[in-house]
């Protein structure tokens, strides 16, 4: 892309992102007119939100660079390796000096940073999300602001990220459980404090060598009570989206839920629940088609649940977390019955032996 190419792009692009990702693909067809290369890159910018971070109606222009990095030192920070990279910032660890402990800060991209609006409700966020005091949620140890990026300071999680793991296929079924229920507890738990995460997906769960989970970024979340600062965009990773998120509507815990829903089938199937190889397909997987039939049959208590929470409507959907949590107990204990009854001895019955004389 030339840069006198960029502003007719990002024209057309901020349109496109306004718009309910279901609505695009009739926009495009009309604002790119015959111009395919216009419209290859444009359609490579928004799919590429689904590769990495959420969709925001700003988060994939050109980016500043930051002066942030490894060796450089943000108060009694000392920063250290880059961990990662995303659509909405860069995540370090670093040595907390003062405190003589690892943390890990996520320095927000300062082309993401936009109206005073959104800074807000970012802060709000944030601070819900630290007082999210929970063993499976990861915990903020504070806020900074530092050559005018925001960052997040957290607590440094040494594990494989879930998205990791999917990519050795179906995970076990021990461990899907053990794995779902610590995330079900994390979001009961969200929820209870009137917070939805929005952007629940595998890359933003961490599994630590001894087994204990941890969901991650809170930086699309919504506070139930407070006013919608991204209304009308389209905010979370297509994959994972519900059709309500999917459609720029009013999301509640039910959406989370759906997400929920879209990950669990991943872990049991070892592969995406809705995909497409564009966001309009994925979009429209979502909305209106149902992942394909598992490759083994799941027990019975495992298949309910997932349709339970991959309903299209939120209301025919599973209601609340601690019920997700509650059928994730139930199966597991039911299996636990089935394996026991499983080593007992079978009882056969000779001829000439067990009866009456």
């Amino acid at each position: 892309m030339t840069p006198e190419r960029w502003p007719e792009v990002k024209r057309i692009l901020y349109q496109a992102m306004e718009l309910p990702v279901a609505e695009r693909e009739v926009f495009l067809e009309g604002a790119c007119g015959g111009d395919s290369e216009l419209r290859g890159e444009v359609e490579s910018l928004l799919q590429a939100s689904e590769q990495e971070d959420v969709i925001l109606d700003t988060s994939i222009v050109p980016k500043r660079g930051s002066a942030i990095e490894p060796g450089s030192r943000i108060g009694d920070y000392e920063v250290g390796a880059k961990l990662g990279e995303g659509g909405m910032g860069v995540v370090f660890q670093a040595f907390d000096a003062k405190l003589g402990r690892r943390v890990a800060l996520k320095v927000m991209h300062a082309g993401s940073q936009v109206e005073a609006g959104r800074r807000e409700q970012f802060l709000r966020e944030a601070r819900a999300a630290s007082a999210l005091n929970h063993p499976n949620i990861i915990t903020i140890h504070d806020f900074l602001r530092h050559d005018d990026a925001d960052i997040l300071v957290m607590e440094f999680v040494e594990g494989d990220l879930l998205s990791d793991l999917l990519r050795n296929g179906p995970m076990e079924l021990d461990r899907v459980i053990a794995v779902a229920t610590q995330i079900a507890r994390a979001l009961e738990a969200t929820h209870a404090a009137g917070v939805v995460h929005r952007d629940l997906k595998p890359s933003n769960v961490v599994v630590r060598p001894d087994g204990i989970v941890k969901v991650l970024d809170f930086g699309a979340a919504e506070l139930q009570d407070a006013p919608r600062a991204f209304a009308g965009s389209v905010v979370g990773t297509p994959s994972y989206m519900s059709p309500e998120q999917m459609n720029g509507g009013m999301v509640d815990p039910r959406s989370d839920i759906f997400s929920f829903g879209s990950m669990l089938y991943e872990m049991v199937a070892g592969r995406k629940a809705f995909s497409g190889s564009t966001v309009t397909l994925t979009a429209k997987a979502v909305r209106e088609e149902e992942p394909a039939p598992l490759d083994s049959p799941p027990p019975a208590g495992l298949s309910l649940l997932l349709y339970q929470c991959l309903r299209k409507d939120p209301e025919q959907r599973m209601q609340t977390m601690g019920d997700v949590r509650k059928s994730l107990q139930d199966l597991k204990e039911g299996l636990e019955v089935a394996r026991i009854l499983s080593q007992l001895p079978e009882w056969t019955s000779e001829p000439g032996k067990g009866s009456a004389e």
